[in-house]
């Protein structure tokens, strides 16, 4: 599902220079075997961004449930970086880059 695919997008950013192009690609491989509506192009980006996220919360639960643990606080920043790279990304753009690739 679209899902599917936007959660591998978004785990496959984490420490990549530029975020929306590790997105394009991931959706561009994706693309040359299965279609997608509009709809669930939006959606994808909203997915990727969402488990970048989702993932970026859940390590700042566990640093703060245990602040001494150096691995929580290194496996955590990637995903921070990823959100401060997409901060300035409209998703409005990033669909109409989406749609280029069908």
């Amino acid at each position: 599902t679209v899902f599917d695919v936007g959660i591998a997008a978004g785990y496959y950013s984490l420490a990549q220079a530029d975020p929306l192009h590790v997105f394009k690609m991931v959706l561009k491989g994706y693309l040359s075997e299965c279609a997608l509506s509009d709809d669930e192009l939006k959606a994808f980006y909203h997915a990727a961004y969402g488990r970048v996220l989702l993932s970026a919360c859940m390590s700042a639960q566990a640093c703060a449930a245990e602040p001494d643990n150096e691995y929580l606080a290194h496996t955590a920043e990637p995903g921070w970086t990823v959100l401060q790279k997409l901060r300035s990304v409209d998703p409005e753009n990033a669909l109409r880059d989406f749609q280029e690739l069908r």
